[in-house]
């Protein structure tokens, strides 16, 4: 299962896709939101580029997937689909990846 932006339901209908918002982590930040997320989840995707100079996965089972956009539109969250297809399945926990848009 994926936390993943909203919207993205609909581009990714090969996988079970849940905004923050809608599963009790929104609000949390960093660590807290890792550690929480890791209990429900397999690969948190997000568009903070910081994440991963800020966070440590070490000991965790969720993987982040760190999405380089331009701008937040219809276009990006479309190409941002297309590449996480593509490398869904190789993604293994405990591991940060950047994908540039």
């Amino acid at each position: 299962m994926n936390a993943f932006l909203a919207g993205s339901r609909i581009l990714l209908p090969n996988h079970q896709v849940v905004h923050a918002k809608y599963t009790g982590l929104k609000g949390l930040q960093n660590g807290a939101l890792l550690k929480a997320a890791e209990a429900e989840y397999d690969i948190l995707i997000t568009i903070d580029k910081n994440m991963s100079y800020q966070q440590s996965l070490k000991g965790l089972r969720i993987a982040v997937v760190i999405f380089n956009v331009r701008e937040r539109s219809e276009a990006e969250f479309r190409n941002m689909a297309a590449k996480f297809e593509v490398v869904a399945d190789q993604i293994k926990p405990g591991t940060f990846l950047r994908i540039d848009v």
